[in-house]
């Protein structure tokens, strides 16, 4: 996964405008460009998490979500084939 690519929602989560002071949901079947893409390896606590940015309703919208490995990234977002 990487900037530019065009990723599909799987699983419900929580985006943030920070220009609109704003939040949404984004829900399984929306599709939006991945413009920012960061996984990061926690050694303590037992967790990881990534950081992405994404373009979709003509706004960016970012988050960070923990996982417990980079496998959980995709149940979240895939890209689209």
């Amino acid at each position: 996964m990487k900037p530019g690519d065009i990723v599909q929602v799987y699983r419900k989560f929580r985006v943030y405008n920070a220009v609109l002071d704003q939040d949404m949901f984004l829900i399984p079947g929306n599709i939006c460009l991945l413009t920012r893409y960061k996984y990061t390896k926690e050694q303590y606590p037992m967790y990881d998490y990534f950081d992405v940015q994404l373009y979709t309703l003509g706004r960016n919208w970012t988050t960070t979500l923990i996982v417990e490995n980079e496998q959980g990234v995709s149940d979240f977002i895939k890209v689209k084939k």
